[in-house]
């Protein structure tokens, strides 16, 4: 037998051995990150993982929030749905880390099968599917993996790849020429998008030709006429503009948290 008289207690770090039951003895609470902050900082993992072209990626998700939150009439879903469609807006090019050919293809196999902590399976099935369907054809019953998906799943692919189509096409020059967007209802049918700029010597032909092509989908999907126009701006009105077409982005982050 150990003779344990005369043994003083041990001391580890600020937490002494003491006598008790283990429910007295708990850790102290660590601060622990908000979710919608961990959930960021995990499509950025992941984006990072893949190289993907950081400036034309978050240009392309501000510009898909800012539709999104300007155009609820038409679509209807909620903040949780638009805080994906940024998310995807990150993740959209991906792809090319394996391939620049099919690269939206590519994208969709790497959310789906790739490390992305803190997002349900529906979630990052809605994640993947934006991503697989910011390009080239649309989302179809004829596709086996999308017939597949619940109803309530395929309207927001449906919807948010609208947005994500046209947003994408807006940094078609990945030059970032565009600070921030307004969308203003013409008549019942038809939307203007107007973009603010600060570059006012740019041509904005390539970026704005794109973006009308690749609305077409929001076109059908909503029954409107869309028409995208110019606004110079100074320095800090661009920012004042960046900041309104971003209003709803705390509204997006408080549900989150």
């Amino acid at each position: 037998m150990v003779d344990v008289r005369g043994i003083k207690p041990v001391a580890m770090g600020t937490i002494a051995i003491q006598q008790g039951s283990p429910s007295t003895n708990k850790l102290p609470n660590l601060p622990q990150a908000p979710l919608g902050d961990f959930r960021r900082q995990a499509v950025i993992n992941m984006a990072r993982r893949c190289c993907y072209p950081e400036k034309h990626s978050q240009k392309v998700a501000s510009l898909a929030r800012q539709i999104f939150c300007q155009t609820r009439h038409l679509h209807g879903l909620d903040d949780e749905d638009g805080q994906l469609l940024e998310y995807a807006g990150l993740l959209h090019d991906i792809g090319h880390h394996i391939g620049h050919r099919k690269h939206h293809k590519h994208g969709y196999k790497l959310i789906v099968n790739g490390v992305l902590p803190g997002f349900a399976r529906e979630e990052r099935t809605i994640l993947a599917n934006v991503v697989r369907y910011h390009r080239k054809t649309t989302p179809q019953q004829s596709h086996a993996g999308f017939a597949a998906l619940p109803a309530r799943v395929q309207f927001k692919v449906r919807h948010l790849t609208a947005i994500l189509r046209i947003s994408d096409g807006l940094d078609r020059s990945r030059l970032c020429l565009f600070n921030g967007i307004w969308c203003r209802n013409m008549s019942r049918n038809r939307i203007q998008l107007q973009l603010g700029t600060s570059n006012s010597d740019s041509d904005f032909r390539l970026d704005l030709d794109s973006a009308k092509r690749r609305a077409c989908y929001f076109e059908e999907l909503f029954g409107v006429e869309t028409c995208f126009t110019v606004k110079t701006v100074s320095s800090p009105a661009a920012r004042r503009l960046n900041e309104r077409g971003n209003r709803a982005e705390s509204n997006l982050n408080i549900r989150l948290v």
